[in-house]
Order: C-alpha cells, then sequence, then structure tokens
C-alpha cells in the first residue's frame, strides 16, 4: 500500500522536470516558494497595560484551515509580532501563563481581512487595523518535503541526495556537467539531505540563511 505524505506546516509547490545533475548522480527537481508570509502584530491597548504581566506568554492561532499554533515575539512593553503565511484570515490570540501550561486570556479576534494589527482593549476584545505587507520566499523553520515514491528504483543505486537553494541548473553551466568543487558557490551550492523520515521521503529545514530564497533545487 502506498505510504501517506506528511506535510507539517508549510508548503512548497513542487514542480518536476526532468534534468540531470550528473556530478551528483542525481534528478534535478525546482520548487518555488509556494507561500508569501507576513507579520501580524498584537498591540496592548487597555488602559492598565496589562496583557504583558506576570511574564505572560502570547500566542497566535491561526484557524483558517486547520489549528496552527505560534509563540509570538515580544518586541516592547505593549507589542509582540509573529511572522506567518499571508493565508492566515481567522485569528485566535491567547495570553499563556510563562510555562505554556496555563490560558489566561483569549481573544478570538476573527477574520483580519488585510490588516495586521490586533489591538486588545479589554479582556476579551479589541479591533483590526493597520496594513499587511506580503513577504515572498521560504521562510526559516519551513519543512521542504523530497518524496520519489514513483521513482523508488533511485535509492538501489545508494545516490546521495541534495538540496541546491538557487534555479541554477545544467543548462546555466552551457549544457555541461557540473563538477561542484569548480562551480560558482553562488550558484551551484549543494547541501546533503540527511533527514529520511520514512522509505523514499527525505526532508529539509529552511535554515535563517536560506530565509527570503524563491526558489530551490533538488
Amino acid at each position: 500500500m502506498k505510504k501517506k505524505r506528511r506535510i507539517n506546516r508549510i508548503i512548497s509547490m513542487i514542480v518536476l522536470f526532468t534534468m540531470c545533475f550528473t556530478s551528483l548522480g542525481l534528478e534535478n527537481f525546482a520548487v518555488e516558494a509556494a507561500t508569501t508570509y507576513t507579520t501580524l502584530y498584537l498591540v496592548d491597548d487597555t488602559d492598565e497595560q496589562w496583557v504583558g504581566n506576570d511574564n505572560a506568554v502570547i500566542e497566535l492561532v491561526d484557524n483558517t484551515y486547520g489549528h496552527d499554533h505560534y509563540i509570538m515575539t515580544k518586541i516592547n512593553s505593549n507589542t509582540w509580532s509573529a511572522k506567518v503565511p499571508s493565508s492566515t484570515y481567522n485569528v485566535t490570540f491567547n495570553r499563556l501563563s510563562p510555562d505554556q501550561s496555563t490560558q489566561w486570556n483569549s481573544w478570538s479576534a476573527g477574520g483580519r481581512d488585510s490588516h495586521n494589527a490586533y489591538h486588545v482593549l479589554g479582556f476579551e476584545y479589541g479591533y483590526w487595523d493597520g496594513t499587511a505587507e506580503l513577504e515572498e520566499g521560504f521562510h526559516a523553520g519551513d519543512v521542504v518535503y523530497l518524496d520519489f515514491y514513483e521513482f523508488s528504483d533511485w535509492g538501489n543505486t545508494d545516490a546521495f541526495f541534495y538540496v541546491n537553494f538557487t534555479d541554477a541548473s545544467k543548462e546555466d553551466n552551457g549544457g555541461s556537467d557540473i563538477t561542484i568543487k569548480d562551480a560558482d558557490s553562488s550558484r551551484y551550492a549543494p547541501i546533503l539531505l540527511s533527514d529520511e523520515i520514512e522509505d523514499d521521503v527525505f526532508t529539509y529545514t529552511v535554515t535563517e540563511e536560506e530565509e527570503g530564497a524563491t526558489e530551490l533545487r533538488f
């Protein structure tokens, strides 16, 4: 029975096309970042400015297509932020204890439309304002999946699999084979995939160094 794919919170749209990356002995797949991101804010506009009291932790929950949880970063005494997919629309904010074991308060902020800042006015109410700015590309923490269920013979050759965060291919090398040690490292800097979560499935977690890249190739 074909194994079920497991997908984490992002996610990348894979466009397959046949090319040969012969110096590494692998087929070349292009992946474009399918998600854009935006930064959302929670602003404490209560009279007493109490939201951050007792070292409270603020959590953003994206209810748009499920319940994706993000711990927000405290910017100052009354403002928190979190970078989320731009598709995030229906939002809940939770005020948690420092160990995140207890929910102290919750704001069902609802649909944000094009706004990016939720202003807390009381224990259960507030309002959205501000205009969100989109941030394109892959985001640190995104998990990209490579599966080759349909090409299982690839694994029979003890092949190694790599990810390269540019769109450079053999065609950009005049059609010649690419020798990595002699290649332009700004275009050809492959990273070995080592996290094989199951047969024929690798994952790679995008790092801060790759933040903002809009394409990658396997």
